[in-house]
């Protein structure tokens, strides 16, 4: 896990150091009102491009999957 959050962090630095884009990623978010599954899924419907890191050791978890076939309903790149 410690692995997945140092690359997702560069790779989100990364990312805006660009000036193209502006990177979600749901650690980097406050307190919501909506429930933790709602809020993520809502910013990612809202996405142009998806990046998905998936160590195939862990396989594919309830709420990547959820995160896939979101990508899939809505056509975003990925």
């Amino acid at each position: 896990m410690v692995w997945r959050n140092k690359v997702r962090a560069e790779l989100k630095t990364a990312i805006e150091s660009t000036q193209l884009a502006d990177v979600y990623t749901f650690e980097s978010k406050g307190a919501s009102t909506l429930p933790a599954g709602d809020h993520y899924i809502l910013a990612l419907e809202d996405s142009d491009i998806c990046i998905f890191l998936i160590d195939n050791a862990d396989g594919i978890k309830p709420g990547v999957q959820a995160e896939i076939d979101t990508v899939k309903k809505h056509n975003i790149k990925a």
